[in-house]
């Protein structure tokens, strides 16, 4: 049996803790820069549609990998919230196009600041150390994703 550190010290007690605060750090309802809340499910609805320029319903939940009832009711609130706008398809009156608001806009791109200060801390972070650690933690990182991937009970 191997001889660990106590578990507060070790490295797979500190990948999870740093992970769990990952995911509460996405999942914490944030305004945006705006005047309503926003759920996590919600910016990357914002997300899907700016990036991805999809304005239909079926486009976006095919492109996100959920339903199309799953979509239609986050850009509901998406729309009540006066981050995005609604209307039929000129050319399909039964498909719903979608696009962001001044204030989607906004929320888009202070979630995108958020994103680029994660990054910027991160390599900051990193750059106190040699290029060949940046490099083996790097891969270190990727080995370890993929065999989560494949890990199961």
């Amino acid at each position: 049996m191997t001889n660990y550190p106590p578990l507060k010290d070790r490295t797979s007690y500190l990948l999870m803790r740093f992970a769990l605060q990952c995911r509460d750090m996405e999942a914490k309802i944030r305004h945006y820069g705006t005047d309503v809340p926003i759920h996590e499910a919600e910016i990357h609805m914002l997300k899907a549609i700016k990036q991805t320029g999809l304005t239909h319903v079926s486009g976006l939940a095919k492109k996100l990998g959920v339903t199309k009832g799953a979509v239609s009711q986050i850009i509901m609130k998406l729309h009540k919230k006066g981050l995005v706008t609604k209307g039929t398809d000129a050319d399909n009156q039964s498909k719903l196009n979608v696009s962001l608001t001044p204030k989607g806009e906004a929320a888009y791109a202070r979630h995108e600041e958020l994103h680029q200060q994660f990054d910027d801390m991160t390599e900051e972070e990193l750059a106190r150390y040699p290029d060949e650690f940046r490099n083996a933690v790097r891969t270190f990182l990727k080995d370890m994703l993929t065999k989560m991937d494949t890990w199961s009970e």
